[in-house]
């Protein structure tokens, strides 16, 4: 039989697998890299989001705004004040007599813009007012420019006989040596400097005390240390404190505003020892420290004007203030429009009147006013009850333009009082009475406030028609 052929033993063979891929070493510096840059980003976010955050800090932006409002070369404002009476009807307790029903009074509505662009050694302000009610409407303007290098000032009015018919009556009543002043007065521009008030009030240190004050005033402007001790007074004792973000607009933030009494009297107390009132103090020794405020009662704070500002977002300087006011009388909104740093273009006007050569005419007005007892009636007239009337009534008018509320009967009949412009003349004074006249009285006139001072009621008895009559001051409620 054939031979079976011999098998030769083989080497096993193990089974081949898939190769793996080489394990690669990790770079730990690409690691610790990684970690570190994003660890910087992490930081710097925060770092630029802390930084955001504490730049546009409500309480930081506002003190900004207040340091480079002192610290600034020029300001410029462009202002509106619009306000608007409303629609009163006084309650039976602010009558003079009990159950009487009150009549409405229409609304005034008056508007006060002012233009104004100044630094540390002239300004500028253009000055415009008009007023309309149901009868009539009246319209003043002016300018003023104030030339603090060379203590001149210059002032020019439009329309001044409408001016003093506002402020104390129809000025076909005024003395002919009236009318012929505010002739040469009306749109002229007239110079006034510190010697020429030295010589009206024969007071000769007046531009002594002014070249020395402005001189103080001026080292804000040149001296650092002067400018920088104002700013970190300002800011240790931060006068205006953020009550309410407003949110953006136009690139601006928003914030309503209130004093802080604690702050302000800290920063009147460190003024008072700063390098830049020390030497205002050193021109007069009648310059005093500031006082320090006392705190009003806030109880009706909700009712009172609500003050605004708008600052740039980036460059932290005011641009706009507001003030809206809703009271009880009327309604009335501030606008102002801010410009720090910009070119100041006023110049001292060419064509002007110096005061100097008026002064005759004006002591003949002052004189033919004091004969004529403030256009109402001379002094010795004072048998005339309706004249004394009259000149009461114009009296209590003054008082209340000066105080902004028409006096008590004491206050309008005290000596030497608070307002001397108001005074009495002694022959009227002794004729005044809180009382009201009768037929037996008939020589005496009754003077009474109302309204807690928004108004006043004058009764004389007039023969002639055998009654009282009276004459109603302001917002009065009377019989």
């Amino acid at each position: 039989p054939a031979e079976k052929p011999e098998l030769s033993e083989q080497p096993l063979v193990a089974p081949v697998s898939p190769a793996e891929p080489p394990v690669r070493k990790r770079n730990k510096r690409l690691i610790v890299g990684g970690v570190l840059a994003l660890a910087l980003v992490l930081l710097g976010s925060s770092a630029a989001l802390a930084y955001t955050l504490w730049y546009q800090n409500p309480q930081k932006v506002l003190g900004d705004a207040i340091a480079h409002s002192i610290t600034a070369k020029s300001i410029s404002i462009d202002s509106t004040l619009k306000n608007e009476s409303k629609l009163y009807m006084p309650t039976v307790n602010d009558s003079t007599t009990e159950g009487v029903s009150a009549p409405e009074t229409g609304p005034v509505i008056s508007e006060f813009a002012v233009k104004a662009t100044a630094n540390y050694e002239i300004a500028q302000l253009d000055i415009d007012y008009s007023s309309k009610d149901a009868a009539d409407t009246t319209n003043i303007g002016g300018s003023a420019v104030l030339d603090y290098k060379n203590s001149s000032y210059y002032v020019k009015v439009k329309a001044l006989s409408e001016l003093l018919e506002l402020v104390v009556g129809p000025a076909d009543q005024a003395p002919p040596e009236v009318t012929s002043l505010l002739e040469k007065l009306d749109a002229n521009w007239i110079k006034i400097t510190d010697e020429s008030i030295n010589e009206f009030s024969q007071d000769v240190s007046s531009s002594n005390i002014s070249s020395c004050v402005q001189s103080a005033v001026e080292k804000i402007n040149k001296d650092e240390s002067y400018k920088n001790e104002l700013v970190d007074l300002y800011r240790n004792n931060q006068i205006l404190i953020v009550s309410k973000k407003l949110g953006s607009q136009d690139g601006l933030l928003g914030y309503e505003i209130e004093p802080s009494y604690e702050n302000t009297n800290g920063f009147i107390a460190d003024f008072n020892t700063s390098q830049f009132y020390t030497e205002v103090k050193k021109c007069d020794v009648s310059i005093k420290d500031i006082e320090t405020i006392e705190e009003t009662d806030s109880s009706d704070d909700s009712d009172g004007p609500v003050v605004s500002v708008w600052i740039d977002r980036w460059s932290h300087e005011l641009k706009k203030l507001t003030v809206d006011n809703n009271g009880e009388y009327s309604k009335s909104n501030f606008v102002a429009q801010i410009n720090l740093n910009q070119p100041v273009e006023a110049t001292a006007p060419a064509n002007t009147i110096d005061i100097k050569t008026l002064k005759k005419d004006i002591e003949a007005a002052q004189d033919a006013l004091e004969k004529q007892n403030n256009f109402g009636m001379d002094a010795s007239d004072a048998s005339d009850v309706e004249s004394v009337a009259n000149n009461v009534s114009k009296k209590a008018e003054v008082y209340n333009i000066i105080t902004a509320k028409y006096p008590t009967y004491a206050e309008l009949t005290t000596v030497d009082g608070d307002v001397p412009e108001a005074e009495l003349d002694a022959e009227i004074a002794e004729i005044l009475t809180p009382d009201a006249p009768t037929t037996e009285t008939a020589n005496l006139v009754q003077y009474e406030q109302c309204s807690e001072g928004k108004g006043a009621t004058v009764r004389y008895f007039n023969e002639a028609t055998n009654k009282v009559e009276e004459i109603v001051l302001g917002e009065c409620l009377t019989a």
